[in-house]
């Protein structure tokens, strides 16, 4: 269907399946108007257009191609399908971005959620979405996820909004920039492969950090922190590395050989469950608080240890067991082991 001139019908407008296409031609306009509902079904799309707004309800229910970029002004839901741009369209959200399709996937389409935009995720139970392409939250936006939902990014992620994480959130070697700490929620955050992170870091909902030689790197110059109340895991055979600061003011539970390539400082508790702590760079690890190791014969390769004055290394755990610490290992006045 080729359209000229500025394409705005009242009524509902349904682009059927079978490939069918509304064609712009480069100049015209389309709108969605208040109070109706346009249709995207399966393995239909839209192109050329100049402007794309919609102030209506724009449903995608199937395969969708979308090439132009488009403004959501008020209700874009997103029931199935993926989504599928050759020319890099960008979906810009200032109103309410439904995702309720599950194992689905986006090629090519950007997202910018700005000031006053909600991408909420819901559907059935225990659903992932994926977004491999970039996805930028701004200061005044919200991702929403509610339980039992999962939204996977594993493109690039610009965050200085809120996220209300009440199901899972997952990286999977994605790039991602944090401003601020605004994760939150009951759920919790895991990590897959190489995640790369700029700015600082302080999710607050749990947070595991997945075997299969998972890593979390600063690049020399985020931050870390385990907030207080807050749980992080660090699992068999991850790790991280290239943060300026790493603090721990939560429950850091190592659990399985960990890799740990920047210096880390607990005020809280850090707890070494099982197997050895690696480092190539010699890195400390300050008690502060409560450092509780127990593991049964492992050790510490390349990694200091300094229990400042309150700090309690405390070995406990099962009968007959021994850990080795063949590294060096500082006990100040005033710190017990």
């Amino acid at each position: 269907i080729a359209v000229s001139g500025h394409f705005e019908p009242g009524v509902p407008l349904v682009v059927q399946n079978a490939n069918a296409t509304l064609d712009g031609g480069g100049t015209a306009t389309l709108k969605v108007p208040a109070g109706t509902e346009y249709q995207l079904q399966l393995n239909a799309g839209w192109t050329g257009f100049s402007s794309a707004v919609n102030e209506g309800l724009l449903r995608l229910i199937g395969h969708t191609t979308i090439e132009n970029d488009v403004e959501n002004r008020h209700r874009l839901q997103w029931e199935s399908g993926n989504i599928v741009s050759a020319n890099s369209s960008v979906i810009t959200n200032r109103d309410t971005l439904l995702v309720s399709t599950i194992n689905n996937f986006t090629v090519g389409v950007r997202f910018v959620n700005e000031p006053g935009g909600l991408l909420w995720r819901i559907g059935g139970p225990n659903g992932n979405q994926t977004i491999p392409t970039a996805f930028e939250n701004k200061d005044g936006a919200e991702v929403r996820i509610e339980p039992q939902m999962g939204l996977i990014f594993n493109g690039t992620l610009t965050n200085s909004g809120t996220m209300t994480i009440n199901g899972g959130l997952t990286f999977r070697d994605a790039t991602a920039q944090f401003s601020g700490d605004t994760l939150s929620g009951t759920g919790a955050v895991y990590l897959y492969g190489g995640i790369a992170v700029s700015g600082h870091f302080e999710p607050g909902v749990p947070l595991v950090v997945q075997n299969a030689n998972t890593t979390l790197d600063g690049g020399g110059t985020a931050t870390l922190k385990v907030p207080a109340g807050t749980e992080y895991q660090m699992q068999l055979f991850a790790g991280w590395t290239g943060f300026s600061s790493a603090v721990n003011e939560g429950l850091l539970r190592l659990i399985g050989h960990t890799t740990i390539e920047n210096d880390v400082e607990n005020l809280h508790r850090l707890q070494l469950e099982s197997g050895n702590i690696v480092s190539a760079n010699s890195s400390v690890i300050t008690n502060r608080d409560t450092l509780l190791v127990s593991t049964n014969n492992n050790s510490t390769v390349g990694v200091r240890f300094v229990n400042e004055p309150g700090g309690l290394l405390w070995r406990i755990g099962g009968p007959n067991g021994t850990q080795t610490i063949p590294t060096a290992f500082d006990n100040k006045d005033g710190a017990e082991v």
